[in-house]
């Protein structure tokens, strides 16, 4: 069963492309996979420390705000007075803005207590009297024990009572201690640098969570600290994988730096769901396939359409190739395209036309050797039926010159000599090409009885210029009907002439020329004459014999040319091919 060029091309497609590209695609669509994943862990990473470094600048400016405010001349002024009357505390407080101005300045900073232990000034909600509760608890107590210390802890807000982070310092004057200060950050503003697309964090003050991003606020606080716990025993700023609460996180736990704090440590533990990374890197690797079977198919599509284009192509030239195998050339003159295939389709046309051409020729080349054929047959059946039997001519012939010699009648035993060896060699020449030196003398024969007829009158010269007439074959009896016309239509009309040149020349062809110095023709009977050489119809004998027997044997391009003045002569040129060869029995009727 053949296989069609079609198939063959979808083969070599699927063998040298696709499975090529599906393998090389499973490699990388898993080491894609592989580095996406580190990427996306590497971001995690990048983006916790951008969150701890956050944080830690945050924390540390708010330290540094707490030790210029402890140092201000006017906190210590306002905090210090003893007041006369509610009245004067309330003037006093339109005065001091302290506070207020270093919460607008920084967004961070949710509020500022300050603790102090004067009874004539009326709490507010920054400037608070210090009562029991405080001074009992443990903050408050750690802040008056150290005048170096300041530290950060979880504590009730003496105003909300809710829990939270705060940054608590003692305020000494002169080694006496004056007030304690409270800088509370602001939660929301924690809680949103704590999260973004990619992650959230955890904020834990030694092992308590104090911040937590707003991705992960529904975690419950036994899984904060499990989280914690597992991040302490982890290498630290590590990313490992872990899962809580039926999810699973990449969690990475790093130290946050706030100064030198006093019995307190900052961690910041920041977490990434791994099934929105990993859904995240899908998407990426889907995106990838899709972009790659658009290629596939895309290419797959293109090599159809080529594939159906060619496929149709060749089916137009076998088509055509069938056509012309049958003997029907009447095929269309070109197809589309413009590659190998339309070229061998036109070199098809070339070659029917080449064909046709030859077919042409070959039946010309029939049908004039069919005239050929027809021609001699006739000349033999005028022979046959217009002469004697040549070997009774020649006894007689022979009788009639052994009567002449017995009665010494030599001249006309010599004429009667040379006209029997005419006669043999006419009639064995007849089928058979002989050599141009046998029928140059044969023509000489020819000759010798016209100066037996006309005597001294009669004169030739035969120049050969160099050629060597036994090397080439000719048609034989083709140049004694022309001497013989020479004399019919020449010679016998003017006494005054009887010269015959002849001069054989050789170039591409073979040139024979016959010169006479008889009486010419007018121009009118040299263009009947011209004309009846072309007309291959013409029944007459003699030049007109030798133009039909020239062209019918070698073809049109050779022949008869006649040039003639009147009373000056006539110049016949004979063109033959230039054929080499012995003397042989070709049958001329082939």
């Amino acid at each position: 069963m053949k296989n069609s060029v079609k198939k063959q091309l979808l083969v070599i497609f699927i063998v040298v492309t696709i499975i090529p590209l599906l393998f090389a695609g499973i490699f990388l669509f898993i080491n894609m996979n592989a580095i996406l994943m580190e990427n996306k862990q590497k971001d995690i990473e990048i983006q916790a420390i951008d969150v701890r470094n956050s944080l830690s600048e945050t924390l540390i400016d708010m330290v540094n705000k707490s030790e210029s405010i402890v140092s201000n001349h006017e906190l210590t002024t306002f905090t210090a007075k003893n007041y006369a009357s509610v009245y004067d505390v309330y003037m006093a407080y339109q005065q001091f803005k302290l506070f207020e101005e270093y919460i607008m300045q920084d967004k961070s900073i949710g509020t500022i207590r300050y603790i102090v232990d004067n009874p004539s000034i009326v709490t507010n909600s920054n400037i608070i009297n210090l009562n029991k509760e405080i001074e009992h608890s443990d903050w408050f107590q750690q802040s008056k024990s150290n005048q170096q210390a300041y530290f950060w802890q979880v504590l009730e807000d003496p105003v909300t009572h809710a829990e939270q982070l705060s940054l608590v310092r003692g305020h000494f004057v002169k080694e006496r201690w004056v007030g304690t200060l409270l800088i509370i950050p602001d939660t929301d503003v924690i809680n949103n640098f704590l999260s973004n697309d990619l992650t959230s964090s955890i904020v834990f003050l030694d092992d308590q969570p104090v911040y937590v991003g707003k991705h992960i606020q529904t975690f419950p606080e036994s899984s904060e600290k499990k989280i914690f716990a597992k991040a302490s025993n982890s290498d630290s700023e590590l990313l490992f994988e872990e899962t809580f609460g039926g999810k699973t996180y990449f969690i990475m736990k790093n130290n946050v730096e706030v100064n030198d704090t006093w019995t307190t440590d900052f961690s910041l533990v920041t977490l990434s769901d791994s099934l929105t990374i990993k859904n995240d890197v899908k998407q990426v690797l889907l995106k990838g396939l899709m972009i790659v079977i658009c290629v596939v198919v895309a290419s797959f599509a293109l090599l159809s359409a080529f594939l159906q284009s060619f496929n149709w192509r060749i089916q137009q030239l076998k088509s055509a190739m069938f056509s012309v195998s049958h003997g029907d050339f009447s095929i269309q003159e070109t197809i589309s395209g413009s590659d190998e295939i339309k070229d061998v389709y036109e070199e098809l046309k070339r070659t029917i036309v080449s064909l046709k051409k030859l077919m042409d020729e070959n039946i010309a080349h029939e049908k004039k050797w069919h005239e050929l054929q027809l021609l001699q047959k006739e000349s033999e059946l005028k022979r046959l039926s217009s002469q004697l039997n040549p070997h009774f001519l020649y006894n007689t012939l022979e009788m009639i010159r052994m009567k002449a010699l017995k009665n010494q009648d030599k001249e006309v035993a010599d004429i009667i000599k040379l006209f029997s060896k005419l006669m043999r060699q006419a009639y064995q020449k007849e089928n058979t090409l002989t050599s141009l030196d046998k029928e140059l003398e044969f023509v000489e024969l020819y000759l010798k009885i016209q100066q037996l007829r006309f005597g001294d009158r009669i004169t030739y010269d035969i120049y050969v210029d160099g050629v060597d007439t036994s090397k080439y074959q000719i048609l034989p009896m083709v140049l004694q009907p022309i001497v013989e016309n020479a004399f019919v239509h020449g010679i016998e009309l003017d006494p005054n002439s009887g010269h015959l040149q002849f001069n054989i020349r050789e170039s591409d062809t073979l040139e024979i020329e016959i010169i006479d110095d008889g009486a010419g023709m007018t121009e009118e009977k040299l263009v009947k004459l011209r004309k009846q050489l072309a007309d291959v119809r013409s029944k007459r004998i003699g030049l007109m014999n030798s133009q039909q027997r020239i062209g019918l044997y070698y073809g049109k391009e050779f022949g008869i040319q006649v040039k003639s003045i009147k009373d000056v002569g006539t110049r016949i040129l004979i063109k033959l091919p230039k054929i080499e060869g012995e003397e042989n029995d070709e049958n001329l009727n082939r």
